[in-house]
């Protein structure tokens, strides 16, 4: 018998061949980078490359052989930010960044662009509209 074969017994399917023993696939690495990589007993295997790849990273979607970068952008209503703010996707599954808030805006291109004329400080007695007659008023 060759190395590295193995012979059916009689009886079996294919009994008259000669089936070469796959070596541990995971030693060749066949997931996406840093995806762990599990050998799957042969009579597991069937019909299987004789290997499993378990979840994508983070920010990766896919089958554990090939995983793409998620565009978080895309996903979600501007990737979450701001809609007066520009998303953008940043490579390598790590995640995405929204950009500062325009000019004549206040807060976070994160979670929400205020109106400067919208915000005026606690201080200033405007904000409670004009005040109504006092009883000191004649």
């Amino acid at each position: 018998m060759a190395s590295g074969s193995v012979e059916r017994p009689l009886g079996s399917l294919a009994s008259h061949c000669l089936t070469p023993l796959p070596p541990a696939p995971c030693l060749v690495h066949p997931c996406f980078p840093g995806v762990q990589c599990e050998n799957v007993p042969s009579e597991e295997s069937l019909g299987s490359m004789g290997f499993r790849c378990l979840g994508c990273p983070s920010g990766y979607e896919g089958d554990g052989v090939a995983c793409l970068d998620i565009d978080e952008c895309a996903a979600l209503l501007n990737g979450g930010c701001d809609n007066a703010t520009a998303c953008t996707n940043l490579p390598d599954g790590a995640g995405r960044t929204c950009s500062a808030c325009p000019a004549g805006f206040t807060g976070s291109g994160e979670t929400a662009c205020v109106d400067d004329n919208e915000v005026l400080p606690p201080s200033d007695p405007s904000r409670f509209g004009s005040p109504g007659p006092s009883l000191a008023d004649p």
